[in-house]
């Protein structure tokens, strides 16, 4: 577990992503899914960042409105609150979370951030060939994975 420093002498007690509960877990999948499958919806622009490796398309940032912005809220706020095992607020609950001044929000959406892709569930098929599933088998239809997502397109900056 990691203790992170907030202000105000604040902090809080991040999770490992794979100690993860599940149940929040689940929360937080669904909201990048349900993020996702609404970006893919946007207008397309040539990506700026042309480091290689990265996309050569993203969303148009100009065509977000606010469906797109309550989408990136949610799911910024699932990740927090699928990482956050305690904190110096009180119950780690939504209605906590909302009530936390902007810069301790941002700097725990920071924190986070990094540790996003390792909740990702690994939706490969068992190469056991004993196994139930076999090798076909495809993921769920709009599963998040780490080439669909990246929180620096679609989460607004501070």
């Amino acid at each position: 577990m990691t203790r992170i420093s907030l202000s105000d002498d604040g902090w809080a007690v991040l999770y490992q992503p794979r100690k993860v509960r599940e149940r929040t877990r689940r929360r937080y999948v669904s909201a990048v899914a349900d993020l996702n499958a609404r970006i893919s919806q946007l207008p397309q622009i040539p990506n700026p960042d042309n480091t290689p490796g990265q996309p050569a398309l993203v969303p148009d940032p100009g065509s977000f409105a606010s469906t797109e912005t309550d989408l990136t809220d949610r799911m910024v706020d699932m990740l927090i609150l699928c990482l956050v095992k305690e904190w110096s607020f009180g119950e780690v609950t939504l209605e906590v979370l909302e009530d936390l001044d902007a810069g301790t929000y941002d700097t725990l959406a920071r924190a986070c951030r990094p540790l996003a892709s390792d909740l990702t569930p690994d939706y490969s098929p068992d190469v056991d060939p004993k196994a139930p599933t076999s090798a076909s088998t495809p993921p769920p239809p709009a599963s998040p994975t780490a080439e669909t997502f990246e929180t620096r397109f679609y989460a607004p900056t501070s």
